[in-house]
């Protein structure tokens, strides 16, 4: 794969694409050698991956979805559970009065939420 060319009269600098970039920095993580292995083998600067990495970390970070939180019904005093919690998946679960703390904890962790 070859850089685009950019060529002035004080510097030759190669510029990458972007598609370029993602497939260099998947060839890193593929080759198991350290950086300056890497880009002396590539024949690129160590800044370059180094900058290109952590562009990729902040993308990956910016691709998280936000948690989405839900209002949770505490039943009324006399009704038949003390909590009801529906999912957006569509699962329920009910709690009946009395429930540990330590039970509802087990419960919501094995939950597909």
């Amino acid at each position: 794969m070859e850089p685009i060319a950019n060529e002035s009269e004080q510097t030759k600098r190669k510029r990458f694409t972007s598609e370029q970039r993602q497939d260099i920095l998947k060839r890193f993580g593929q080759s198991g050698l350290k950086q300056q292995e890497f880009v002396t083998q590539e024949g690129i600067s160590k800044a370059s991956l180094s900058k290109w990495r952590q562009a990729e970390r902040r993308q990956g970070k910016a691709r998280v979805k936000p948690v989405k939180f839900r209002e949770v019904m505490v039943a009324q005093p006399g009704a038949r559970w003390a909590v009801e919690v529906i999912s957006p998946q569509n699962w329920t679960l009910r709690l009946a009065q009395g429930t540990s703390g330590k039970a509802l904890q087990e419960l919501l962790g094995a939950l597909p939420c």
